[in-house]
């Protein structure tokens, strides 16, 4: 497997108060733009051509990237003209390629080993294997119920808290060529509309790990994801 998709057409929202000239895939993480961290996980995984899925401020994204050459990667660009969701946007992108291929969000960055994720995907043989990790003690937002059999049952939307035994999505994924195939050409939400009807269905896996998780959503995230990086907690820019 040696082809990822990229999620990072969003509008940023939550972030724009802090950065409001900046696209959220973009924005500076200690000196470099934060997409850059994901991409850089990706060539260490031995994954080296990538394309992202883009949108909103396009141009700005794709001049500050050009063709990836300074980051070891060849970087491809697919650009929805309106907005399609993010499944819609990855239906896009998709094109003729085949199975199976890594899908990240753009606004998350998560430290795990692909090959492992990939042989659970395998083994499990269902449609979409997501990366699942447990949550932080209280951390808001929702979570995924996950059966014996390894496959995913059901989420549940952002309750009150989430307990240390919770498991959140890490925003990776993997996509086998059954989803690819029954991917609808239109507007859709991957986390609201398509992985809930994979899961309702049974061919929506889980691959549980652990390591390093941020998500930049907000001003408060996008500051603590660059502490981190200054600290040397972030796996930054090792090969």
């Amino acid at each position: 497997m040696n082809k990822a998709f990229i999620l990072a057409g969003g509008l940023g929202t939550r972030l724009r108060p802090a950065i409001p000239d900046v696209p959220k895939p973009i924005a500076p993480v200690a000196g470099q733009p934060f997409i850059t961290y994901p991409i850089r996980w990706l060539r260490r995984q031995g994954i080296t051509d990538i394309t992202l899925c883009l949108g909103h401020r396009a141009s700005a994204i794709m001049q500050v990237l050009g063709d990836g050459e300074l980051l070891g990667v060849r970087i491809s660009y697919s650009v929805e003209s309106k907005p399609l969701g993010t499944g819609g946007s990855l239906k896009l992108a998709l094109g003729s390629h085949t199975a199976p291929v890594i899908v990240a969000n753009g606004d998350t960055y998560f430290e795990l080993d692909s090959t492992s994720l990939l042989t659970v995907h395998e083994a499990l043989g269902e449609w979409v294997t997501l990366a699942l990790k447990k949550a932080r003690p209280g951390q808001a937002g929702g979570y995924v119920e996950v059966g014996l059999d390894g496959l995913i049952r059901t989420f549940v939307e952002k309750p009150s808290k989430l307990s240390s035994e919770a498991l959140i999505s890490a925003g990776v994924y993997v996509f086998g060529q059954k989803a690819i195939s029954m991917l609808p050409d239109s507007s859709f939400s991957l986390e609201r509309d398509f992985f809930p009807t994979l899961a309702s269905a049974g061919h929506l896996a889980a691959y549980v790990t652990e390591g390093y998780f941020a998500d930049i959503g907000t001003p408060e995230s996008w500051q603590q994801f660059e502490r981190d990086v200054l600290e040397g907690k972030v796996n930054a820019h090792s090969k």
